[in-house]
């Protein structure tokens, strides 16, 4: 299930994300990469996945296989000022 999280993710399914961290905890899974869901919804520009997972409690200063934040992520990538905005309130 943790790895269909991420496919979530990357598919924008919202629904289904809900009930799988909900019913898994797999809030802080990684994938290959050492992403968490987190940083996945910013590296696919997710905002309401973003939402969703800072609400639902997700660790913001997690930290990928190359020492990076979502936050990191979302600076680099050029994400929307209220992408980042929402990482740092």
């Amino acid at each position: 299930m943790r790895s269909k999280i991420f496919d979530m993710i990357e598919a924008g399914d919202l629904a289904r994300l809900r009930v799988a961290v909900t019913t898994t905890g797999a809030l802080e899974s990684r994938n290959a990469i050492g992403w968490t869901p987190l940083i996945k919804a910013v590296s696919e520009d997710r905002h309401e996945i973003v939402s969703f997972l800072v609400d639902a409690g997700a660790d913001r200063g997690a930290r990928d296989d190359l020492d990076l934040t979502a936050l990191d992520h979302a600076v680099s990538d050029a994400r929307s000022k209220a992408m980042i905005d929402r990482l740092t309130r």
